[in-house]
């Protein structure tokens, strides 16, 4: 997925799928494709971004779970632009994976939930000893990307250096982190940590303190 943005913002209606109804109520994702028809096959970069992106939306708008229903109808609170026009929109490959992608959102927000203390009393320790200033961001915030939150408690709990090393660098703090077991798949992390705001300061100043 070579970007994502917000062209209209969530609680404002956006006219995408021509149907009063559904544009007033629904937060409309749009996907980019790495093929034509007839398939319009995305990449899974694509694919896992979009169901980050859903546990994000759930989580802050209140929705416990989601539901598929794939007949047209809108008995479930996930849709599709064919639902409402006369588009193939998304595409067979998205349309076939919109059960897995329900049944993956469902299990991380369950997981989020069950998680959401640990990240707390971990963002808390983390401001005690001065790596961050605001925990209630990264509170608000772990469920944005996968496996976040038990990296947060994983460098809560890492031991502390008194002196802190000098890092200055994402990668640098990605390969520190990993040589002490504290993050697993630093390529992961390379590939993620643009996608929220801080995560590479974070990522740094945890990397200064680990001896």
């Amino acid at each position: 997925m070579d970007g994502w943005g917000c062209s209209v913002e969530e609680n404002r209606r956006a006219w995408s799928t021509g149907n009063h109804d559904n544009d007033d109520r629904a937060i409309n994702i749009g996907v980019i494709n790495n093929s034509q028809g007839p398939n319009w096959t995305t990449s899974e970069a694509a694919v896992s971004a979009t169901i980050d992106l859903c546990v994000d939306i759930c989580i802050r708008n209140g929705i416990s779970s989601l539901s598929w229903v794939n007949n047209g109808s809108t008995q479930g609170n996930m849709t599709a632009h064919s639902f409402f026009a006369n588009k193939a929109c998304p595409g067979p490959f998205l349309m076939d994976r919109m059960p897995s992608i329900r049944d993956t959102v469902n299990t991380r927000l369950t997981e989020s939930r069950n998680q959401a203390a640990g990240v707390t009393a971990a963002a808390n320790r983390l401001r005690d000893e001065g790596v961050i200033n605001t925990p209630t961001f990264w509170i608000n915030n772990f469920h944005a990307i996968q496996f976040l939150g038990g990296l947060i408690i994983a460098m809560a709990n890492a031991p502390k250096n008194a002196t802190p090393v000098t890092i200055t660098t994402v990668d640098a703090a990605i390969d520190r982190l990993a040589s002490r077991g504290i993050l697993n798949s630093p390529q992961y992390w390379r590939d993620n940590q643009g996608r929220l705001e801080h995560l590479g300061e974070l990522l740094i100043a945890v990397a200064r303190r680990v001896p």
